[in-house]
């Protein structure tokens, strides 16, 4: 059952990013050296290549950091030639933080929301706290 797991999560990243390396651009009011650093370590941790460009391609597609309030993005590419938004606000602004929501935008979910999830991990819905429940339905 990983080794499925594996294959849709490789199958569904080249589907969503299939040019390298991955572009990047980090608008003003966001800590760049703190984006740099999160991509250097992925980079080194991966193989994932990322560049930083001045500004958005209209023929190209990539990530654009702009500081928003909170730290979301959505999951996955969202189209062709499209420019995936992670929003760091200033709560943000640590290495794990930044990763997290890159992973996000490169199509990766949360470990509790796998398919197959039940196999390894029990949920205790007590420990959940309220308004977070919904998270951690399949």
């Amino acid at each position: 059952m990983l080794i499925g797991v594996i294959l849709i999560v490789i199958i569904s990243f080249l589907l969503n990013y299939s040019e390298f390396p991955l572009l990047y651009y980090i608008e003003n009011g966001v800590n760049a050296v703190m984006v740099r650093a999160t991509l250097a370590e992925l980079q080194a941790e991966t193989c994932l290549t990322f560049k930083e460009i001045p500004g958005t391609i209209e023929t190209k597609s990539g990530i654009i950091f702009y500081k928003g309030n909170g730290c979301y993005s959505q999951l996955g590419k969202q189209g062709i030639k499209t420019w995936q938004i992670v929003s760091l606000g200033d709560e943000c602004m640590r290495i794990q933080k930044i990763q997290h929501e890159i992973l996000h935008a490169l199509g990766f979910f949360h470990e509790h929301s796998r398919i197959d999830r039940n196999e390894h991990l029990y949920i205790f819905p007590k420990n959940i706290r309220r308004g977070y429940r919904d998270d951690s339905q399949l």
